[in-house]
């Protein structure tokens, strides 16, 4: 499988994430930090200071040989990241201190090509 980059996205506000986003961004944080906040808490402080997730925030869309989008990928904190299947909440690999960890080897080769983790 080989993965290519599409579209690079900095997400500033709610406003700028889909529902779908949104609930990703959760999901991401939880994996994160084990706090179980919905998106608006992650992506805003009610003192208005970024804080380093949103600093750092950019949603990374993959996509296969065809060009169909097959994952979507959540980087925060500078050095961490989850990876989701395209469409869906399912984390299919995580970035951890730069560092890809990733069940399935063949996806974790194609995501390392894509730039992710590493």
């Amino acid at each position: 499988m080989q993965l290519q980059r599409g579209r690079v996205r900095q997400p500033r506000s709610l406003d700028d994430l889909t529902p779908l986003e949104q609930a990703q961004l959760a999901v991401a944080g939880e994996r994160y930090d084990g706090e179980a906040l919905p998106a608006a808490a992650r992506i805003s402080h009610p003192d208005g200071d970024d804080d380093v997730m949103l600093s750092s925030l950019a949603v990374i869309e993959l996509h296969d040989e065809r060009g169909d989008l097959r994952f979507v990928a959540w980087t925060y904190c500078v050095d961490a990241g989850t990876v989701f299947a395209a469409g869906t909440t399912d984390a299919v690999a995580d970035v951890i201190q730069f560092g890809l960890t990733c069940p399935d080897p063949a996806l974790a080769a194609a995501l390392a090509a894509a730039g992710l983790g590493g």
